[in-house]
């Protein structure tokens, strides 16, 4: 006799593990899509555990997750860390939803993955 189990699980992950994900090679690929969409020049430069911007007058330093920015406009020194920000919280997610995606694939069957009209990802698996 079929048995059709239904299980949802919710969890937060803390600001610091989607950091993690974040790594400067990440982070660089992310800001040159970023600033190619908004149509603005941006020399980026990664080190070891940083990535620096150069937009116009202002510098751009992510590191840790953090983002500062300098300039001599205070209205766009926060309009760029909040849209910077903004953005690469975005692709911490995407990239931490790709990663529960492939534990899944490795451990179950999966029957069914589909996109909801939210962006959640449902997967059906057999256990």
């Amino acid at each position: 006799m079929p048995c059709n189990l239904t299980a949802r699980a919710d969890a937060k992950v803390s600001n610091a593990a989607l950091a993690k994900l974040l790594t400067p090679q990440v982070v660089k690929t992310a800001l040159t899509a970023f600033f190619a969409q908004r149509k603005e020049r941006a020399d980026l430069y990664d080190g070891r555990n940083s990535v620096t911007a150069y937009v116009g007058n202002f510098t751009i330093q992510i590191a840790n997750g953090e983002v500062s920015v300098n300039g001599i406009e205070q209205a766009r020194c926060t309009e760029l860390a909040n849209a910077v920000k903004a953005y690469l919280s975005q692709i911490a997610g995407l990239l931490f939803q790709q990663s529960v995606q492939e534990t899944i694939k490795r451990k179950f069957a999966v029957e069914s993955m589909v996109t909801a009209p939210s962006g959640a990802k449902v997967i059906t698996v057999e256990f």
